[in-house]
């Protein structure tokens, strides 16, 4: 039963992002020993800085 719902969730996501798209921003943060990868739907890119958001990383 919770796996027939679950699958129910994942077909009308699916069926959502097929009729609805959004466009979303991949911003680069190198860190000390790695380098992340953030996703945000923020995608103006001179009103939110990676800058920003590697700084707001630390704070998650």
């Amino acid at each position: 039963m919770i796996a027939q719902a679950f699958n129910l969730l994942v077909d009308l996501l699916n069926w959502f992002w097929r009729v609805s798209p959004i466009t979303l921003r991949l911003i680069r943060v190198d860190l000390p020993n790695e380098v992340e990868v953030l996703v945000t739907n923020l995608v103006d890119s001179k009103c939110y800085s990676a800058r920003l958001f590697k700084g707001l990383y630390h704070l998650r």
